[in-house]
């Protein structure tokens, strides 16, 4: 361009025969050399035969060099109109070709360019797009004279866009990516860009071609739609946690209205009131235990959560939680046995959340398996780097349908009431899975109607840390 700032950007190849000087010197030579070759074979003989006796023949060969040089400098004359005249065409089309491809490059919201595919990434054309891109002059990003285009690139998106560019200039295919650069002011901006590799006609470096254009604004506002179908996904779990609170304590506050009125109305005879009071008592401590749990998971599921993080000794948190449930358990005819493969088996983490953890886990198989075994054990994986915690049960075991909703708060009794209905309110398993996801382990469960359930627990045996930002994994499904 006039001004010097854009580099220009080199011309197509045409046709093999535009850019070959020899076929188009053929082009004025041969018609040539058969027209000379004509001449000499036949203009002797006219010579001879039309010349006067009396005219010398030195001057017919004069007259007819003459006009040999006559004849085939017009001839020369006119292939070189002919083939200046095409080249000139050409040009003009190649310039108002060029003119409209710059007038649409230059109009572009973009950057186009054109560099080379090896280490250094060299721009050899770019638009004038480009300041108003990346906030640099297009004269200071060719030839890499001022900056490196690469160099705009955020760090972190660096290794993307260079194995984006391997693998289209190896595989010679188009290329579209979006990452991230930062600008001359700082400022960062999200970019799309689309190229492809073309090859050098010399056999020389691989050329990519492309246009890079700002979808800042598109990437804020897909943020903001996933912000908003967030908001309304947990408007929407809200609505349902106060419309399964509401139910899970219906029934117990039910529950202990009519025993108090039966009391206080004097319908409950002398032997039966120390009955009532102890249904009140059982009801009472049923909603203890779901505000508590409530509580706890709101607790665990704060950014403000406080983590003693430490050496924990599993073996102790088993014996802990058995000793805890074992008089429940055993007024309910529950066997529960202990399977310890090492005293020794530890882990980093929080005590009192993996004790939580165990207990959670040790409660929910007793209370779904009357008068059955309960087995719990802790192990290391195979390679050590791991800790298993497995609790299985002889229970009457789960639906399809009942697996698929387990660690979810209150959704196992969502709907109408009816006989199906799951006893609990599904805070525990809740509470085990932000704990594990705090440990960066998983929970998975092996189950089936009529044998029993099997929650299996895998942590990180040395985690240096909680893992303060996590969204819990659902209880994974495993192979029975």
């Amino acid at each position: 361009m006039a001004d010097g700032r854009v580099g220009r950007m080199p011309s197509k190849p045409m046709d093999a025969r535009t850019l070959q000087p020899s076929s188009a010197a053929l082009r004025i030579v041969l018609p040539y050399l058969a027209v000379a070759a004509m001449w000499i074979l036949i203009s002797d003989r006219v010579a001879s035969a039309m010349r006067p006796e009396w005219i010398p023949e030195q001057v017919v060969q004069t007259w007819k060099g003459l006009a040999f040089v006559g004849v085939t400098s017009a001839l020369l004359f006119s292939l070189c109109v002919r083939r200046l005249s095409a080249a000139a065409r050409t040009e003009r089309e190649l310039r108002e070709s060029e003119r409209r491809f710059m007038a649409i490059v230059e109009n572009l919201p973009g950057m186009a360019y054109q560099r080379l595919g090896d280490t250094e990434e060299t721009l050899l054309f770019v638009s004038r797009g480009a300041q108003a891109l990346t906030g640099y002059e297009p004269g200071e990003l060719l030839q890499n004279r001022g900056v490196r285009y690469p160099e705009l690139i955020l760090a972190e998106d660096r290794p993307a866009v260079a194995r984006a560019m391997r693998g289209a200039i190896e595989a010679g295919t188009p290329y579209q990516m979006e990452y991230r650069l930062r600008t001359a002011a700082g400022e960062i901006r999200w970019v799309w860009e689309q190229g492809m590799p073309v090859p050098s006609p010399e056999g020389g470096a691989v050329v990519l071609e492309g246009f890079v254009t700002d979808v800042t604004d598109r990437k804020a506002m897909e943020r903001i739609e996933e912000h908003r179908a967030k908001l309304e996904e947990a408007r929407r779990a809200v609505d349902e946690a106060v419309g399964a609170i509401g139910h899970e304590l219906r029934t117990p506050l039910a529950s202990q209205r009519l025993l108090v009125e039966a009391m206080i109305d004097g319908d409950v005879e002398e032997a039966r009131r120390d009955e009532c009071l102890r249904g009140v008592l059982a009801q009472t401590t049923l909603l203890t235990e779901i505000a508590t749990n409530m509580l706890e998971s709101a607790r665990l599921r704060s950014e403000a959560a406080v983590w003693n993080w430490g050496p924990v000794s599993l073996a102790q948190a088993l014996r802990s939680a058995s000793a805890v449930m074992a008089p429940l358990a055993a007024r309910s005819g529950v066997e529960i046995v202990s399977k310890i493969e090492s005293p020794d088996v530890q882990m980093q983490g929080d005590a009192d959340a993996i004790r939580r953890l165990v207990l959670n886990l040790l409660s929910n198989a007793c209370r779904h398996t009357p008068s059955g075994r309960v087995q719990i054990g802790v192990s290391r994986s195979p390679d050590a780097a791991s800790v298993v915690l497995e609790v299985a049960d002889t229970g009457a075991g789960m639906s399809p349908d009942v697996l698929m909703k387990l660690g979810r708060a209150f959704a196992l009794n969502r709907g109408a009431v009816s006989s199906d209905v799951t006893s609990g309110v599904g805070l525990g398993l809740a509470i085990c899975r932000q704990i594990v996801a705090v440990h960066g382990g998983e929970i998975s469960v092996v189950s089936r109607p009529g044998a029993g359930a099997r929650f299996t627990v895998r942590m990180p045996a040395s985690a240096a840390g909680p893992c303060h930002a996590f969204d819990p994994e659902p209880i994974r499904l495993a192979a029975a």
